[in-house]
């Protein structure tokens, strides 16, 4: 099976990396190093396809690659991690790595991959992914300076999912200038995907945190619909759908079983709106209802647990698509399918990749806290996930390797380094290990120590400290014999 794993993911890379073009990404560096920025992106994007939770693991797995993996990625040698960061961290990147993003979507809808599948009409979820950096004043950063503890930054960013396509991929993700936030940057973020997919969907849904009448005008007036959550934000129109729904009969039904003893049904129901409504005497019509709103929705979902109700949530939701475009099941799904926006794309991040959390100690902390550049390349995952407990990436982590985890092999390794050494020398090790001087002296070492046995002896490899302490004894006698036959002769 690892086998076979690893022969559709070389497949898939074959096919489908040259899509991206990655070589054709405009270089944001000053100057252009050993490394050029394709190579970098690759190497990046097979890190993450592999599992490894920052670059330390990217630069071990780029060492470990198969020599028909390295002539498949144009990655001859292994790339150091400080390399990658210096080179990811730039903000130009953004915009030809959306480009890249743009042209792959472009191809996959060129190819019948992105049909809509249990929907009749394309579907694109957006929602909000909010990640914690130890950095500050940036152009896409958001300063916070808490009452305790050291202040960092807030990158915000729109992921739009296509959850109609079976995949439910990520096709664009728009990022959000620090002094704006989601409602403030949603009209923006919707006219950038609609001018790189607008024929992909007919329908965008949100959760309440865009919902306004001008962001719901904006939808329309690109001739799409929205589905938007309902909540308090807008009283009258909320108390005006929660009555009205209440009297409505349930239109839609699924019961999910999630193990023997507990099971979730949700219900749907669905009721066209009539713009001329309008919540009392006090309210007009303009301000109880949207203008452009065409159906109010109402899903309950219940969970039982061995027959007891231990959860019961009511959401709403507000659409400007007519209710008879959808039978009540399709509506139900849209609802649901929503969820894969975070489930498919930002559960992934922060479970897997441990994205979203500040992976800094407190003496890093307080040296970090200043800092207003980028953040530092080993900052992406707590120290949990960087030493022993790495198992937990479990196959995903050796994917393109078939062996154990990069992270897990490094802390033994490291490990192994340390044993027997006291606490003060393990900091000094690696430091000692790479310095040019020790590089020779390791060298010579390693070719004196690979010196077979004498003339007569078996041809097996003598253990290192063996080999040394022959090697010096010939050399001592040589020496005295040389020192012999420079002395005149007492005859």
């Amino acid at each position: 099976m690892e086998g076979r794993r690893l022969r559709r993911m070389a497949g898939l890379l074959r096919a489908r990396l040259p899509e991206l073009h990655l070589d054709g990404v405009a270089d944001p560096r000053a100057r252009e190093g050993r490394w050029a920025i394709g190579q970098i992106l690759r190497a990046t994007l097979i890190g993450l396809m592999a599992g490894s939770k920052n670059l330390w693991e990217t630069e071990e797995l780029t060492e470990s690659l198969s020599p028909s993996m390295r002539r498949e990625l144009g990655l001859p040698r292994r790339i150091p991690d400080t390399t990658m960061r210096d080179a990811l961290c730039k903000s130009g990147l953004v915009d030809d790595l959306r480009a890249s993003l743009h042209r792959a979507v472009r191809a996959a809808w060129r190819r019948k991959a992105l049909k809509p599948v249990g929907l009749p009409m394309g579907v694109a979820a957006l929602d909000g992914k909010m990640t914690a950096l130890p950095c500050l004043n940036g152009e896409f950063i958001q300063n916070r300076v808490p009452e305790e503890g050291t202040p960092y930054g807030l990158v915000r960013t729109v992921t739009c999912a296509l959850i109609s396509a079976a995949g439910r991929p990520c096709i664009d993700v728009v990022p959000i200038p620090g002094a704006t936030n989601e409602m403030g940057y949603f009209q923006a973020a919707f006219k950038s995907l609609v001018r790189a997919h607008g024929q992909l969907f007919e329908m965008v849904t949100y959760d309440a945190g865009v919902l306004s009448e001008a962001n719901g005008k904006t939808v329309v007036d690109a001739k799409k619909d929205y589905l938007f959550a309902l909540k308090n934000e807008h009283r009258t129109m909320f108390k005006l759908a929660c009555e009205l729904l209440a009297a409505q009969e349930v239109v839609a039904r699924t019961v999910d079983v999630l193990d023997a003893k507990t099971t979730v049904t949700r219900t749907l129901k669905l009721l066209a709106v009539d713009p001329s409504w309008s919540y009392d005497d006090s309210k007009g019509p303009e301000e109880s209802v949207w203008k452009h709103a065409q159906a109010f929705l109402a899903v309950e979902s219940v969970t039982l647990r061995e027959g007891v109700v231990v959860e019961n949530e009511v959401r709403l939701f507000v659409s400007s698509c007519a209710p008879e475009r959808l039978t009540p099941r399709q509506w139900l799904y849209a609802v649901r399918a929503h969820g894969y926006v975070e489930n498919n794309n930002h559960n992934t991040l922060d479970t897997a990749f441990a994205d979203g959390r500040l992976a800094v100690d407190r003496g890093r902390r307080a040296r970090h806290a200043g800092r207003v550049g980028p953040p530092p390349h080993r900052l992406h995952a707590p120290r949990a996930l960087q030493g022993c407990h790495a198992e937990v990436r479990g196959e995903a982590g050796h994917a393109l390797e078939g062996v154990a985890p990069l992270g897990a092999r490094r802390a033994r390794r490291r490990h192994g380094r340390n044993a027997g050494r006291s606490p003060g020398s393990r900091g000094r090790c690696r430091r000692t290990l790479n310095s040019p001087g020790s590089y020779r002296r390791r060298r010579h070492r390693r070719s004196r120590g690979t010196e077979m046995a004498s003339a007569g002896a078996s041809q097996r490899r003598l253990p290192l400290d063996r080999t040394l302490s022959e090697s010096r004894r010939r050399r001592s006698q040589a020496w005295v014999g040389r020192c012999r036959s420079s002395l005149p002769d007492q005859t």
